[in-house]
């Protein structure tokens, strides 16, 4: 059986010699490639910009760039829209762009990282995301896509869409639109951008990794592009919990968070990607008459070295609109954004009203 070809291109970063070092390993022709691309996006992308790209380790493979989470929609393999800006904010995302039949690229990247990201403890495994986006949609039909990434994790997030819409997701970051063609013989031929980009908490990417990246390195870089989030090692969230709704009303969530720092903090932002809409709410009491009133809030202020707890009858938030029926024992990943902290990325665990008592503490009154 003929094999189908694969021809490699890596994009031009802001920091040419580590790009061009990167190239080396891909043979004289891609090496070409990428100078000439290199000599393009520096017209085009503005060399001199003031956000300079965070410069990798001299031991690393990894190109510095400097790149913002982009904003752009396709479709998972279970058919739901994904907003990959929305979907991924605050967590440690790896993007990359290829094809299930690719016969050693695609696979290779997947597999050398996946060994590195299997060896992080569970906490920091779940700030975390890996999107692989086809660039083949034809071929790639949803249920091979999920086959092809089931194979290193079920976890991972494969996007398929219209071919305009996976050209107009590479070139949002700096990739050039993949090329798909035939050899002489009638196989098919796909040229696409190899490297994998790696956004950090701080929702923007400093450093992409080339094909050839081993598993020594992804195991020394990972931890470090962790530890690059914005929210503060003082700042933690924790006693997650989402409880299943009863008919159509909203659904509660109550967490626990911990600012052992010395400046004041405020959680601004809740969000928890494919479970609805979250806002925050807090209870007003009245202790003459007893009658308590919810009423919408914009941030619940957390002084320094103290703990809040979101809880029945206080600070709670409601997912408004529920995406789908929940399962008791689920879990999603929980993004709570401070104001001055950043992102801090949990899990939340799904239960009932019954189990509710015994897995949340008394309100804190604020």
């Amino acid at each position: 059986m003929r094999s189908t070809a694969t021809t490699r291109r890596l994009p031009a970063p802001s920091a040419g010699r580590r790009a061009t070092l990167a190239a080396r390993a891909l043979g004289p022709v891609v090496a070409l490639a990428l100078a000439l691309a290199l000599a393009l996006a520096c017209l085009l992308t503005a060399c001199s910009r003031s956000d300079k790209p965070i410069p990798p380790a001299a031991d690393s493979t990894a190109v510095a760039i400097a790149l913002p989470r982009p904003s752009f929609t396709l479709t998972t393999t279970d058919g739901r829209p994904f907003e990959f800006q929305k979907e991924t904010a605050g967590t440690l995302t790896f993007l990359l762009f290829g094809y299930t039949h690719c016969p050693d690229v695609c696979p290779v990247h997947l597999a050398n990282m996946t060994a590195a990201l299997e060896k992080l403890t569970t906490a920091d495994r779940a700030r975390t995301r890996v999107v692989f986006v086809t660039v083949d949609p034809d071929r790639d039909s949803a249920s091979v896509l999920r086959k092809f990434l089931d194979a290193f994790n079920p976890s991972y997030v494969g996007l398929t869409g219209r071919r305009s819409a996976i050209d107009s997701a590479q070139k949002r970051v700096n990739f050039a639109a993949a090329i798909l063609s035939k050899d002489s013989a009638g196989a098919p031929v796909v040229t696409h951008s190899a490297p994998v980009v790696v956004f950090t908490e701080d929702d923007s990417a400093h450093v992409m990794f080339p094909f050839g990246t081993r598993q020594t390195e992804w195991a020394r870089e990972i931890p470090k592009l962790l530890a690059r989030g914005t929210a503060a090692a003082t700042l933690s969230v924790e006693r997650a919990y989402l409880v299943m709704p009863i008919g159509d009303a909203p659904a509660a969530l109550y967490f626990t968070a911990r600012n052992r720092g010395a400046t004041a903090d405020s959680v601004v932002a809740v969000q928890v990607p494919g479970a609805g809409v979250a806002t925050m709410h807090e209870h007003l009491h009245d202790m003459a008459s007893g009658a308590m009133r919810m009423v919408a809030t914009a941030a619940y202020p957390l002084a320094a070295g103290a703990t809040m707890r979101l809880a029945p009858g206080g600070a709670h938030v409601m997912i408004e609109k529920p995406a789908r029926v929940y399962t008791r024992g689920e879990r999603f990943r929980l993004l709570v954004r401070f104001a001055h902290g950043g992102v801090v990325t949990t899990e939340v665990s799904v239960i009932t009203y019954a189990d509710l008592d015994t897995a949340t503490a008394a309100p804190v009154r604020r």
